[in-house]
């Protein structure tokens, strides 16, 4: 237990030096730099984590499909100044990725033998159905040909946050806790992905959005990867 502890303290210093180079950076516009530090958070994420659990269960494999789609995410996302499109691949990749965390969320929900009483389900369902629902309508005057993208991202991404909130019968506390953090972070990085590119204009953007896009995604992520890592040690606290 001490190695691994050891193990995810090192890790964690190294991902948040290098998530704090990317986001400088890229807040300072050194874009060559950008295209080298930005790909390397999930990549070293995805090395930990498999790593950690050898993707020896279903569950694993799933969380790692979610950490390979977000790299290719993070990769079309960079080119986005050069081309429309590679906003659109970067949304299809992310999409993809959700989708995966919401499989992985949905084989921890069926593997509880304890079925989600009806307050957990309105605690679990009714807040992040009524954050996607305001937030849409407040973007969607300034989506155009993006309105079904984005309208269907919106959907997917809500299921991802909504699995992760319907785990605690079938997980311990930390990995249950950790993830669902991290869902919400990740929402909260999407929704500030979207106000910039949608609400906000290139000559009135939004202040500090990348820093605050990259801080909450990277942050995101790692409470994600490493929650799932935490589903197979039998503490609850």
């Amino acid at each position: 237990m001490e190695t691994n502890r050891t193990t995810l303290n090192r890790f964690t210093i190294v991902y948040a030096l290098l998530g704090l180079a990317e986001i400088t950076v890229d807040h300072l516009e050194y874009r060559s730099l950008m295209y080298v530090l930005k790909p390397l958070l999930m990549i070293i994420l995805g090395w930990y984590f498999y790593s950690q659990t050898k993707v020896s269960t279903t569950f694993f494999k799933f969380v790692l499909f979610g950490i390979i789609f977000s790299w290719g995410g993070d990769v079309f996302l960079m080119f986005q100044p050069y081309h429309s499109l590679f906003f659109v691949a970067g949304l299809g990749s992310f999409l993809i990725a959700h989708i995966f965390y919401v499989l992985a969320f949905v084989n921890n929900i069926k593997s509880s033998p304890i079925p989600l009483s009806a307050t957990q389900l309105v605690t679990g369902i009714v807040p992040f159905l009524i954050f996607s629902g305001c937030f849409f309508y407040f973007i969607k005057d300034g989506l155009g040909d993006m309105l079904v993208p984005v309208a269907a991202y919106t959907i997917v991404i809500s299921l991802m946050g909504i699995t992760a909130s319907l785990r605690g019968n079938a997980v311990n506390r930390t990995s249950y806790t950790w993830v669902l953090v991290g869902a919400i972070l990740f929402i909260m990085s999407d929704s500030t992905i979207a106000l910039s590119k949608f609400v906000f204009t290139p000559e009135d953007p939004l202040p500090y959005y990348r820093v605050i896009i990259m801080t909450l995604y990277i942050t995101a992520q790692y409470l994600i990867a490493i929650g799932s890592i935490k589903v197979s040690e039998k503490a609850t606290a």
